[in-house]
C-alpha cells in the first residue's frame, strides 16, 4: 500500500529509483491488448430547486413579468444608483434606482419603510428582513448637518437596501407577494399600492387579527377580545438585567442625539 504520509508522492528515495531502473523488461508481446476505454457519458443536468431551498419545486405559474424573473436562475436585484430628487414641495430627497432584470424603478427610503411595514402586517408569522435605520452613528459623526449628502452613508445604505430586496426575493413565501413585485415596477405608483388591497386591508394591530390570514374581512370575534399589551405598563417583577441594559441604551442614545464635537 502506498505511503500517503510521504510529502513527495513521486518518491525521491535512491533505493526506490534503482529498483525501478533494474526491473527486467516486460515482454510486450505477452501482454493482452488493452481494451479501449469507453468515453465517459456527460452527467445528466437537472434543474436545481429554486433558490437553494431543499425539496422546493420550481415555480411554474407567474402573476407578472417580475415574478417570473425573480424565480429564474441567477436572478438578482441591484440598487444601481442613488439620485438626488426634489418633491412637489421643493424638499430634496434621495431616490434609489432599483434594477430588476431590464426594468428600473425609483423608490425613496420612506417607501422602503412602508414596504417592510406592510409585509410585517401581511405576514405576522414570518421574520421580515430588516432595513437600515434612517439615522445612524455615521450620520452624526460625519457632516452632522448634511448627513443626507454624505456619499459614504448613501453607499452603505445602497448595499443594505439591496440586501433587503434580495432576501425577500429569495424567500419561498415573500417572493410570491405581488405587492413586492409592484414595488419593483417603476410604472406603478407606490401611493396607489398602499391604498389598494391587500395593503389597505392590513390590520392596524396584528395581535388582534388571524395570524395566517390577517386581511380577513370577517375574522372570528375572539380576535378582537384578545388583550393587547401596552409598552407603558410596568412589570410587577422586572428583571434587573434588562433594566440595566435599558438604562445603558437610553444613556447611549441621549449622547448620540446631542452635538458631537471633534
Amino acid at each position: 500500500m502506498a505511503d500517503f504520509g510521504d510529502p513527495n508522492p513521486f518518491g525521491d528515495n535512491e533505493n526506490e529509483q534503482h529498483a525501478i531502473i533494474d526491473a527486467p523488461p516486460v515482454d510486450e508481446a505477452s501482454e493482452a491488448p488493452a481494451t479501449p476505454a469507453k468515453p465517459a457519458s456527460p452527467p445528466t443536468q437537472q434543474r436545481q430547486p429554486f433558490r437553494g431551498y431543499p425539496g422546493l419545486s420550481p415555480k411554474t405559474g407567474f402573476c407578472c413579468a417580475r415574478d417570473e424573473y425573480l424565480h429564474s436562475d441567477g436572478a438578482e436585484i441591484l440598487i444601481a444608483d442613488a439620485l438626488k430628487m426634489t418633491d412637489h414641495t421643493g424638499k430634496i430627497y434621495i431616490a434609489y434606482v432599483i434594477r430588476t432584470g431590464n426594468s428600473d424603478a425609483r423608490r425613496r427610503y420612506s417607501e422602503f419603510e412602508s414596504l417592510r411595514s406592510g409585509l410585517v402586517k401581511l405576514y405576522p408569522t414570518l421574520i421580515i428582513p430588516p432595513i437600515p435605520s434612517k439615522q445612524s452613528l455615521g450620520d452624526y459623526a460625519i457632516k452632522q448637518s448634511r448627513a443626507k449628502e454624505d456619499a459614504t452613508m448613501i453607499s452603505r445604505r445602497k448595499r443594505m437596501l439591496q440586501a433587503f430586496l434580495n432576501r425577500i426575493a429569495r424567500h419561498p413565501i415573500l417572493s410570491n407577494e405581488h405587492t413586492f413585485h409592484r414595488f419593483l415596477d417603476g410604472e406603478v405608483s407606490w401611493s396607489e399600492v398602499l391604498h389598494s388591497p391587500p395593503m389597505s386591508l392590513a390590520p392596524k394591530n396584528v395581535l388582534r387579527a388571524p395570524p395566517h390570514n390577517p386581511t380577513d374581512a370577517n375574522p372570528h370575534p375572539g380576535y378582537a377580545a384578545l388583550p393587547s399589551p401596552s409598552t407603558s405598563v410596568s412589570l410587577r417583577h422586572p428583571d434587573q438585567r434588562f433594566m440595566d441594559s435599558e438604562a445603558f441604551t437610553d444613556k447611549f442614545a441621549s449622547h448620540l442625539s446631542g452635538t458631537m464635537e471633534k
